[in-house]
């Protein structure tokens, strides 16, 4: 009767932990271009949190894929601390480096754009204010005429 192989060397274990570390730092590299989304196009908890839900459920997902792939379809907690360990290690060093200076970058894009964009607000001012003036005009007349 032939068992099939179902146990890891010591060398095969330490391969996939470090697999999932990488993995887990992988996972972080996603949840920034989340957070940059965030950034870009601020919204609601509510939101947030169905795209947390559902970014956590896609992690889910990838881990158990992870598993069928690179471990035969063996789960080991391991690999989950692994993989805490890969984006916690991410988050906190370049992840926080990487958010840090997009966060910079965006607000001086936002600055840039706001200067580029004044001098088409105040067109718009004005243009606004003598349409306001017509509109008025309009409505004025209209009712002095209704009224007779």
């Amino acid at each position: 009767m032939n068992v099939p192989d179902t146990f890891f060397s010591l060398h095969e274990e330490l391969v996939l932990f470090f697999l999932s570390v990488i993995f887990g730092a992988v996972i972080g590299v996603a949840y920034d271009v989340l957070r940059v989304f965030r950034l870009v196009f601020p919204h609601n908890t509510l939101l947030t949190a169905i795209e947390d839900l559902v970014f956590l459920s896609l992690c889910g997902l990838a881990f158990a894929v992870f598993s069928f792939t690179a471990a035969r379809g063996v789960f080991r907690l391991y690999y989950l601390l692994g993989g805490v360990l890969g984006y916690t290690l991410y988050f906190f060093t370049l992840g926080s480096f990487v958010l840090g200076t997009l966060r910079k970058l965006l607000g001086l894009i936002t600055a840039v754009l706001k200067i580029a964009a004044y001098p088409l607000k105040k067109v718009f001012a004005m243009k606004s204010k003598k349409a306001v003036v017509k509109f008025v005009g309009c409505s004025k007349k209209l009712l002095f005429l209704l009224k007779k």
